[in-house]
């Protein structure tokens, strides 16, 4: 069997992800401001793997009415301009100078411009959703924003107070509550079983930013598209920072609160790492299931595009 590439996953959808692509970019241009013009052209350079919009397209795809294609393209813009958005704002919280394998909107046109970049984001994706014309969309993509925002105030930045349902929840704010939103609205666009995507999307958020903690702290740049140990140089605590703390001793925990650099860390507690990776693996393999139980009540056929992205997602870690 060939191996399974993002290319050939997205083959069956490529002319659908264009269409989203390009009208994500067509209600970025509704601006009579030069400067944001600028940071449209620039993010236009790089606007990402489409994940979300390719979970909408597929999720959509499992329903019984799949005749309103137009629909389905606003609402997976929509989730890829709100994605967009909270990147963008991350970044400005986080100081973070690269994005996507170019620099940051904060790195590039400064704090001010990015904060107002991603909030006349949120405010295009707002807007268009109302388009869709369903009550039940728009009251859901509303509380998606607003658990992003949540989630993004409730990340955990103190080590010794944290827990691993802590995590859980902030990681359901800042993730998982996008990809949930997406696979949830696309199974009402397309009458399909609402209920088990739901659920799916919401653990194959858990898997992505699982898998996304495990690469900042394991993995290399290119597997990122962004600089590794972005956590630990905004002093977000993510999974594999409680799971190592947890298991040290009274004495090494003292020692990890005096570590300066991420290069000190993985020095320091080399030996305590290899373990956290096992059991980093362990946590997402736990979800990869979960997720995979939810599909079972579909057909294969259509089921089989959501399975090869939580296969995709999982292959970045080995």
């Amino acid at each position: 069997m060939s191996i399974l590439t993002l290319a050939k996953l997205y083959y069956p959808i490529e002319k659908d992800l264009n269409q989203i692509k390009k009208l994500m970019l067509n209600h970025f241009s509704e601006t009579q401001s030069k400067e944001l013009e600028n940071v449209v052209k620039h993010i236009s350079n790089a606007t990402g793997k489409m994940v979300r919009a390719a979970c909408c397209q597929f999720a959509y795809n499992c329903g019984t009415n799949t005749t309103d294609k137009q629909k389905l393209y606003l609402l997976a813009s929509v989730i890829e301009t709100i994605h967009l958005a909270s990147l963008v704002h991350d970044d400005i919280i986080d100081k973070s100078d690269m994005r996507r394998n170019q620099n940051s909107v904060y790195k590039e046109f400064g704090s001010d411009t990015a904060l107002v970049s991603g909030t006349f984001f949120y405010a295009k994706a707002l807007k268009h959703i109302s388009e869709i014309g369903s009550l039940e969309v728009l009251e859901d993509i509303s509380y998606c924003v607003q658990r992003l925002c949540e989630g993004e105030l409730n990340q955990i930045r103190d080590i010794k107070s944290c827990s691993i349902e802590q995590y859980l929840e902030s990681i359901n704010g800042k993730t998982s509550v996008l990809f949930k939103s997406a696979c949830k609205n696309a199974a009402i666009l397309s009458n399909g079983p609402i209920e088990s995507l739901t659920h799916y999307g919401n653990y194959l958020g858990i898997i992505f930013q699982m898998t996304d903690d495990y690469l900042d702290l394991f993995g290399k740049e290119k597997d990122l598209s962004k600089t590794t140990g972005q956590d630990f140089d905004a002093g977000v605590i993510s999974l594999p920072y409680i799971l190592l703390y947890n298991n040290l001793t009274t004495i090494k925990k003292e020692d990890y609160l005096n570590c300066l650099s991420l290069h000190e860390l993985k020095t320091t507690f080399k030996n305590e790492l290899d373990s956290v990776q096992d059991e980093m693996k362990t946590y997402i393999n736990s979800y990869v299931k979960k997720a995979l139980k939810c599909l079972e009540g579909i057909t294969s056929k259509q089921s089989e595009p959501l399975k090869n992205i939580i296969k995709l997602i999982e292959r970045r870690i080995h």
